[in-house]
């Protein structure tokens, strides 16, 4: 009697193909999208909502806690206390 493996080599690498590509399909699909609005949360709440480009002063309770740079794809701070 001959025995018969389950999977040849060709299937498991047509297999192992397929999960690399349905991988690789989640992980484009769920990555962040450019976005033209940044928001910014205090303590959980919305404090400031951006959409144009430009520099920001957050403030908290009347005092400065950061500056915040804003150039339509990029965020960045530049002063923080």
């Amino acid at each position: 009697m001959v025995e018969r493996k389950l999977f040849s080599k060709k299937d498991l690498f047509f297999i192992f193909a397929i999960i690399i590509i349905l991988v690789a399909i989640y992980f484009l699909s769920s990555s962040p999208k450019d976005t033209d609005t940044v928001v910014v949360r205090i303590t959980g709440n919305i404090a400031y909502e951006f959409t144009k480009p430009g520099e920001y002063d957050i403030m908290s309770s009347g005092k400065n806690i950061m500056k915040l740079h804003f150039d339509g794809k990029k965020i960045w701070v530049t002063e923080a206390t």
